[in-house]
C-alpha cells in the first residue's frame, strides 16, 4: 500500500509541476470537426504516465526471470487500467471535457469505475516494489515498518464504511456546483477533483477486490459497501438528470456546437454516470458472490506465490 500512496504522492507533484495555474483548458473548447486533433501532450503527465510503466515492467521483469511473473490476467488488469488513464487524460476526451459536460463525465466514469477497479484487480505490489531502485525500495519498506501511525490510518481509511464515505463525500462534493466550477475555471482544482476520484475509489477497490477468505461477517460487509456505493452513485445521476435547470454555467456557451442544450448535456451527463455505475456495481456483485462460493467449496483465495515471496525476502535477492 506504501506504493499507491507513494504513486499518488508522485502524481500530484507532476501534475503540480506542470499546471499553469489558469484556466484547466486553455483556449476556446474543441469543436466536434476538430476535437481529434486535440490531444493533451503535457509532458509532466506523459512523463508520471511512462514511469509507471518503467517502474511495473522492470519489477515483471524481475520477477518473470525467477520464474514468478504476475499472472496473465493480473498484467492485462494492470495495462488495462492504464490504457483508460491515457484515454481519460490524454486523449482528446480531456479536450472535449471543457465542451461538454456529458464528456467530462466520461472522464469520472473511466477513473472511478475503470481504472481504479483495474488497477486494484492487477495486484500491482510486488512488481511496483521490486522495479523501483533498490534504495528508494528499501527506504519505502524501512518508512513503512517503523510507522505505525501510518499502518494503524491505513487501516481506519481502508474499512469499507471509511472507504465508501470517502469516495461518496468525493463524488459529491465535487459535483456540487461551486467545486465543479472551480475545478472547470483552474488546473490545480481540476486535477485535485481528478486526483480524489482516482485515489477514494482505488481505496474503497482495493478493500473489495482483497484477497482472504471472506466468510460470514465480511461477506455481508462486502455486500452492503457495494450496494450503498451503487445507490449513492445512481441516486447522484438521477439528481443531475431530472434536474430542471443547468447546474453549470461554464457550458453554457460550448454545448451548442455539438448539437445539444446545456440541459440535454447534463441530462446525458447524468444518464453516463447511471448506467455504467449500476452495470459495473452488478458484475462486481455477482464476482464476488461467485468467489465466496468458490471459497464454501474449498477453493485458496490467497495471493499469488510472487507477491507472498516478493514481499518476504530483500530487495537484493531479486536483483539480476
Amino acid at each position: 500500500m506504501l506504493v499507491i500512496i507513494w504513486l499518488a504522492a508522485l502524481g500530484l507533484l507532476i501534475w503540480l509541476a506542470g499546471a499553469p495555474p489558469a484556466l484547466a483548458h486553455t483556449g476556446q473548447p474543441p469543436l466536434p470537426q476538430n476535437v481529434w486533433a486535440a490531444w493533451n501532450w503535457s509532458l509532466p503527465l506523459w512523463l508520471g504516465l511512462g514511469l509507471v510503466i518503467w517502474v511495473y515492467v522492470r519489477g515483471w521483469s524481475l520477477l518473470e526471470a525467477h520464474g514468478q511473473r504476475p499472472l496473465g490476467w493480473q498484467t492485462a488488469s494492470f495495462a488495462g487500467a492504464l490504457s483508460l488513464a491515457f484515454v481519460a487524460l490524454i486523449s482528446p476526451l480531456d479536450a472535449a471535457s471543457s465542451a461538454t459536460l456529458s464528456a467530462h463525465m466520461v472522464q469520472h466514469v473511466l477513473l472511478m469505475l475503470g481504472v481504479a477497479p483495474l488497477l486494484a484487480l492487477s495486484k500491482p505490489l510486488g512488481p511496483l516494489l521490486l522495479g523501483l531502485p533498490r534504495p528508494m525500495g528499501q527506504l519505502l519498506g524501512r518508512a513503512w515498518q517503523s510507522a505505525g501511525w501510518l499502518r494503524r490510518a491505513w487501516q481506519v481509511v481502508s474499512h469499507p464504511a471509511m472507504a465508501g464515505a470517502l469516495q461518496t463525500a468525493a463524488l459529491w462534493g465535487w459535483h456540487a456546483p461551486p467545486a465543479y466550477q472551480a475545478a472547470l475555471g483552474n488546473q490545480w482544482v481540476h486535477d485535485a477533483e481528478h486526483l480524489s476520484f482516482l485515489v477514494t475509489s482505488l481505496i474503497f477497490w482495493w478493500w473489495v477486490v482483497q484477497p482472504g477468505k471472506r466468510r460470514g461477517e465480511k461477506i455481508v460487509i462486502s455486500f452492503l459497501a457495494l450496494f450503498a456505493a451503487a445507490m449513492q452513485s445512481t441516486v447522484l445521476a438521477l439528481v443531475i438528470t431530472m434536474s430542471p435547470s443547468p447546474w453549470y454555467p461554464a457550458y453554457a456557451a460550448s454545448t451548442g456546437a455539438w448539437g445539444l442544450t446545456p440541459l440535454q448535456d447534463q441530462q446525458l451527463a447524468g444518464a453516463i454516470m447511471w448506467v455504467p455505475s449500476a452495470l459495473i456495481y452488478l458484475c462486481a456483485v455477482v464476482l464476488m458472490l461467485a468467489s465466496s462460493l468458490h471459497q464454501m467449496d474449498g477453493g485458496n483465495p490467497q495471493e499469488p506465490l510472487w507477491l507472498r515471496q516478493a514481499a518476504r525476502q530483500p530487495a537484493e535477492n531479486w536483483e539480476r
